[in-house]
């Protein structure tokens, strides 16, 4: 699930099955997971954080199909599971062949959660009269009968899915970001005719929605070149304003992407794009309005950009970065489904290496997030400027275990000669001994420290 341009949480697993229907205005999402036990869909479990698969499967299969239908609403038709066993069916006396195909069937019929709409429970069993062999589903009278079937309707989804991100958060969660994309009322509706997406003050209440959940870590991002920049500021900076006064705490992050040619979109047919100097200035104006933000700027921009915000307060930047479709795993670079022309295409290594050349620490911590520090812990620690100690002693630690376990050995030079140099710069005398001691202990194969 991605949660930034530079935070993601990886849930490893396999879709066993996906099917999609079509139609003008949406398309419909069925998920299968096969079993080879009795696995039975159950409410109580995952209330209690133990089947959270299905409903976690449905968002990421959601999240695909949109970028490939951006003009039509993806509704969930059903999650399931379905047991790949060879049934077998016990009929005492003469067998009768057509009882014992239907014990087999209903024994084979799938379980989970179906949409309650009659036209999708159609659908997914287009035999339908009164009880379902396929599905979880029972009709009186051409109607679907809620009480003695497992359906929801599209509210309930919705809810399900809000209910499962309260769940990830128990579990270490991250910042929870969703680009804006404009804060332009009319504009966002003309983009978004259909689909999910096309309510604006759902999309822009998202954050709100996802801290009442229990998520106190957000992001923002607004993409310029959509709207008059002018505007877009001061959207980002009032719904920053809105979350510290109704929340108590501000967007944990700022992301700053500008609009760049893909596979689908050609910056040219927008009229509002930015030039490099007002980008920066941007950038700038952002740092001294929201201090206490990470600002996150992305390979979408060249090297030489990066270079310019970095020094005007952009502080988390991605390196070696891949926008297609499984492009981590692939030897090369794919191209043909790259969400946006990535400019910058240096390594990490190479990254890691221009950063410390530049008099910058490249810091790979996690540490606030591991230890608690979020939402207003975090935001009070970094608008007194106490963060750094712990974020100056963590950039050192993480540092450290990226030279000895993947730098190149110019890079692995460079970098130790920084952390000589920054242990000197540790103003409380235990945290450098501490400091100090993690740092052997990493050159001797150990790992994970941190403040």
């Amino acid at each position: 699930m991605i949660l930034d341009e530079e935070h993601k949480m990886r849930l490893v697993g396999k879709i066993d099955r996906m099917d999609t229907r079509e139609t003008e205005e949406a398309v419909y999402v069925r998920i299968i997971d096969y079993k080879s036990g009795s696995t039975s869909f159950d409410l109580l479990a995952l209330y209690y954080g133990l089947q959270l698969q299905l409903v976690v499967y449905m968002d990421a299969v959601t999240e695909m199909a949109q970028h490939h239908y951006p003009d039509k609403e993806i509704v969930p038709a059903g999650i399931l599971y379905y047991n790949i066993a060879d049934p077998l069916a016990e009929k005492k006396g003469q067998p009768d062949p057509e009882k014992i195909d239907a014990e087999i069937l209903k024994k084979l019929r799938m379980n989970g959660l179906v949409n309650s709409e009659l036209e999708v429970v159609r659908h997914l069993d287009r035999t339908i009269e009164k009880e379902s062999d396929v599905i979880p589903v029972v009709l009186k009278d051409g109607e679907v009968q809620a009480g003695r079937s497992s359906v929801a309707n599209r509210e309930r989804f919705a809810r399900l899915s809000q209910f499962v991100h309260r769940k990830l958060k128990e579990a270490g969660i991250g910042t929870y970001i969703l680009f804006q994309e404009t804060y332009h009322k009319e504009s966002y509706e003309q983009l978004h005719p259909t689909g999910p997406k096309h309510d604006y003050a759902y999309h822009t209440e998202a954050m709100d929605r996802a801290m009442e959940g229990g998520i106190d870590d957000v992001g923002l991002g607004v993409l310029f070149g959509l709207e008059l920049y002018r505007y877009e500021f001061a959207g980002l900076l009032m719904h920053a304003e809105h979350l510290e006064a109704v929340h108590g705490v501000g967007p944990h992050t700022i992301s700053v992407p500008r609009i760049k040619r893909a596979d689908d979109i050609d910056p040219d047919t927008f009229d509002n794009g930015i030039g490099d100097e007002i980008f920066a200035k941007l950038c700038a104006l952002i740092r001294i309005s929201v201090p206490y933000t990470g600002m996150i700027i992305s390979t979408r921009e060249s090297q030489q950009v990066r270079a310019k915000v970095i020094d005007l307060g952009v502080s988390q930047i991605s390196g070696g970065s891949r926008t297609s479709v499984g492009g981590y795993t692939e030897e090369l670079r794919p191209t043909d489904t790259e969400q946006f022309d990535v400019s910058d295409q240096r390594t990490l290594d190479e990254v890691v290496r221009w950063l410390m050349e530049t008099k910058h620490i490249p810091s790979f911590c996690t540490a606030c997030y591991r230890a608690g520090r979020t939402g207003d812990r975090f935001m009070s620690l970094c608008k007194s400027g106490q963060i750094q100690n712990c974020c100056h002693p963590n950039a050192l630690i993480t540092l450290k275990e990226f030279l000895e376990d993947y730098a190149s050995a110019e890079t692995r030079a460079i970098g130790e000669r920084m952390i000589k140099e920054e242990l000197l710069n540790i103003p409380k005398e235990q945290v450098r001994k501490i400091t100090e001691e993690y740092l052997v202990k990493i050159g001797q194969g150990e790992r994970d420290f941190r403040f």
